[in-house]
């Protein structure tokens, strides 16, 4: 089954973090040794800001992150990025803003 497809662009300014897994051992005399964690070291957390929507498009993007319930995979391309990859979210906000709405969360990077 394909994963769902996120199609909203986020406003500019996110960050994405990398969180490098490795596994390091201390020998002492100032020798370490390091390794990678696993065959995906570095899985991406991008804060997200959906930032000026009506509210039309704040319902749309909040439906969608409640019916992925924090444990489906769904694919998107943040901006600035050529390619799509799996993302969850379980930790989001939708806030009325000065008229306006604001959706705010983590997506985190996941692997098939």
């Amino acid at each position: 089954m394909a994963a769902p497809i996120f199609t909203w662009v986020e406003d500019w300014g996110c960050e994405i973090v990398s969180d490098v897994r490795n596994f390091e051992i201390n020998y002492g005399d100032g020798y370490v040794e390091t390794t990678g964690n696993g065959i995906n070291t570095d899985l991406r957390t991008l804060p997200v800001i959906f930032s000026a929507r009506s509210l039309a498009e704040a319902q749309a993007i909040y439906a969608f992150l409640r019916t992925q319930a924090g444990v489906v995979r769904f694919s998107w391309t943040p901006y600035g990025e050529s390619v799509a990859a799996l993302w969850t979210c379980k930790d989001y906000r939708r806030v009325s803003f000065d008229g306006s709405w604001r959706i705010t969360g983590t997506f985190v990077e996941r692997v098939a």
